[in-house]
């Protein structure tokens, strides 16, 4: 065994156990001083319930003049409108959709049903 924190040649660990101890020690409490911070807790701070149910604050500028912020959150909504163009996403014919994945996947099949015959090989999705 080679030299382990200065240790003889030839000195098994177990020799050495008592002279790594004293040496571990002060690690192994510098390790654990560090797991002892106040500050932290075993759970998050959770908001009380009278700030969740509570009404939503208006900022100053909209208490102020309600329909000024009305009408640029109209603006804004009709500027957003004007730049999305065609349809929005996800409003597509998908039944039309579906039918051309299905009559693709059926080509494919076929094609691979006619390969694995004329290689001789018989597949369980395929038509006799």
């Amino acid at each position: 065994m080679g030299r382990l924190w200065g240790a003889a040649r030839g000195t098994s660990v177990a020799a050495m156990r008592p002279a790594l101890v004293p040496r571990a020690l002060p690690l192994c409490l510098l390790a654990l001083a560090g797991c002892g911070d106040p500050a932290f807790e075993d759970y998050p701070r959770l908001l009380p319930v009278e700030q969740v149910l509570a009404e939503p604050a208006l900022p100053a500028h909209a208490a102020a003049d309600p329909a000024a912020v009305q009408g640029e959150l109209k603006a804004g909504r009709d500027a957003l409108k004007a730049r999305a163009a065609g349809r929005p996403v996800g409003t597509g014919d998908l039944a039309a959709r579906a039918a051309a994945l299905q009559a693709r996947a059926a080509q494919i099949r076929a094609e691979a049903c006619a390969e694995a015959k004329a290689a001789g090989q018989t597949r369980t999705d395929c038509p006799s």
